[in-house]
């Protein structure tokens, strides 16, 4: 089965659903049964409709299932509801895809896609189709223009700008690990569109509501700017070789 979500997630956007949004051919019964169900259960499909479904929420993704780790993730969600935003949990900000036959991988949380891919198209931007060849080009010639000495002020931001257009998206994914419960904190990672870390940090539960409403307005997370580049968008990384300016004081200040 990991062979077929491998080879979907390497997908460019575009190949993602029919075009038109139409399927080339509506699933009989039989079809599902004897097609579908064998290499994905029901249950998958039913969590993926109805936890991935909804565009305006945060996923949070628990994939530790051990020892008092019930309770623990009981008091993270206890502290978020407490916070200014989101009280109601039927019109809260976030979505808890939570299965312990399924996703009790501890803290290596990425095992979750062979599972859910739908994690990472729902959550992140494809990067090739974040950024066109127009808008790398025009980047770059951004680039061209500035003196060495303006470069920390202006090429820093545009490398920025970068990284959030290839991760953004629909917001990011918050991960409660084995790790994260035994601090009582959520890790949240920004994921490019093939599952790629772009950036990630920690925060308490709490803040999940002020992050919905700044992203919803258009303002900077704060703790973006503080978070961890994943290994493919640092300075070294394959993802900076192909879309950063290309000025090793500058990657060096900025990352």
């Amino acid at each position: 089965m990991w062979f077929l979500t491998a080879g979907w997630l390497r997908l460019d956007g575009s190949g993602w659903m029919a075009p038109g949004g139409d399927v080339s051919r509506v699933p009989t019964v039989e079809g599902v049964r004897d097609i579908l169900a064998p290499w994905r259960l029901q249950k998958v499909r039913k969590i993926t409709h109805r936890y991935l479904g909804r565009g305006n929420q945060y996923v949070i993704l628990r994939t530790y299932c051990g020892q008092d780790s019930d309770d623990r993730m009981a008091a993270i969600l206890e502290d978020e509801e407490n916070g200014d935003e989101c009280v109601d949990p039927e019109n809260s900000c976030w979505r808890v895809v939570d299965d312990a036959q399924l996703l009790d991988f501890g803290n290596d949380w990425q095992r979750a896609f062979e599972i859910l891919p739908e994690i990472v198209g729902h959550r992140g931007q494809q990067i090739h189709g974040g950024l066109s060849e127009a808008r790398i080009a025009n980047i770059r010639q951004q680039f061209s223009e500035f003196d060495l000495e303006d470069t920390f002020d202006q090429v820093g931001p545009i490398v920025d700008q970068i990284q959030k257009s290839t991760a953004v998206g629909n917001g990011p994914v918050f991960v409660a690990g084995e790790q994260a419960l035994e601090d009582k904190l959520l890790e949240v990672f920004y994921l490019d569109g093939y599952g790629n870390i772009v950036r990630h940090f920690a925060i308490e539960p709490e803040n999940m509501g002020s992050m919905k409403v700044r992203e919803e307005i258009g303002r900077d997370v704060d703790c973006w700017s503080d978070g961890n580049l994943g290994p493919l968008y640092t300075r070294r990384g394959e993802m900076a070789a192909k879309y950063y300016p290309q000025s090793k004081q500058v990657l060096t200040w900025h990352l």
